[in-house]
């Protein structure tokens, strides 16, 4: 795959459904919360994508050796990302 979601929905329908909409084999589900940082199945061609505020902040914080285990990754800085996962506050 060359799209990583993560974390995966509760919903195996609804995540198999979104990957096929982005291409079938091209899109993958990663359950990943915490713990050990995961491994990219093709290190240097996928993308790992936030699927949650959550998520986002941690790839955020993460970036640097997320980066350096393969993984490629489009972020903003960790204060940037927690205040766009606050979306009450986008007029502030």
């Amino acid at each position: 795959a060359r799209y990583i979601l993560t974390p995966a929905w509760e919903s195996e329908v609804h995540s198999h459904s979104f990957c096929k909409r982005m291409g079938g084999s091209s899109a993958a589900m990663l359950r990943w919360r915490s713990g050990p940082l995961p491994l990219p199945p093709r290190p240097e061609e996928c993308w790992l994508l936030p699927t949650e505020d959550e998520a986002a902040v941690r790839i955020a914080r993460l970036k640097e050796p997320l980066a350096a285990a393969g993984w490629k990754i489009l972020t903003a800085p960790e204060h940037i990302v927690e205040r766009l996962g606050n979306k009450a506050r986008f007029r502030d």
